[in-house]
């Protein structure tokens, strides 16, 4: 079984991917290490960017008759790769800004990615690479990396369908806020 796990980053993608791999007794493929590893991208302000193509071009290769992987990454969402189940980790963006002020990261990468969030944007790309059936998203705002796995582990077994996340009643406020800090600097 090929398992992708994405989401905006902060959403507990790398953590949750680590204990499913171990838990499985799978392979882990962490996009970025992924790349770093084999010169894919290049360094821009202390932030790695990767081109999609070479990402799906090289994902393609290593996977190539392989099962039993664990693939990780915010960037997967973009492309599509033979795989039998993705999750999309979600986080309330408020939560998630929190996080992200947490790891140090700059306003401009927190917004930008709150934003993300708030659009959905890892849900509706995988949606536009993959079935909808093999597609479960996970609300990761207030569970530990423990329960998350859990909940992936119930997903594979059928014993869980995922969550319906939806940030639209939260979005207003974030984007108000947003916009008043801007205006008023």
């Amino acid at each position: 079984m090929i398992i992708i796990i994405t989401g905006t980053p902060g959403t507990g993608k790398t953590e949750v991917a680590k204990a499913v791999a171990e838990e499985l007794g799978y392979e882990l493929i962490n996009e970025k290490d992924f790349c770093t590893k084999r010169n894919i991208g290049r360094c821009d302000k202390d932030e790695l960017v990767i081109p999609i193509s070479a990402l799906k071009k090289a994902l393609e290769i290593e996977i190539y008759n392989k099962e039993n992987i664990v693939i990780e990454g915010h960037m997967l969402s973009n492309i599509h790769l033979d795989a039998d189940l993705v999750i999309v980790l979600r986080t309330n963006p408020e939560v998630l800004e929190k996080r992200m002020k947490e790891r140090g990261y700059s306003p401009e990468k927190i917004s930008d990615n709150v934003m993300a969030e708030i659009l959905d944007y890892c849900t509706i790309h995988t949606e536009s690479k993959y079935p909808k059936d093999i597609i479960y998203e996970i609300d990761t705002s207030e569970r530990t990396v423990e329960e998350t796995t859990e909940l992936v582990l119930k997903i594979i077994s059928g014993e869980y369908s995922g969550d319906e996340v939806d940030w639209s009643q939260d979005s207003a406020t974030i984007l108000t806020r947003d916009i008043n800090k801007k205006l008023n600097g």
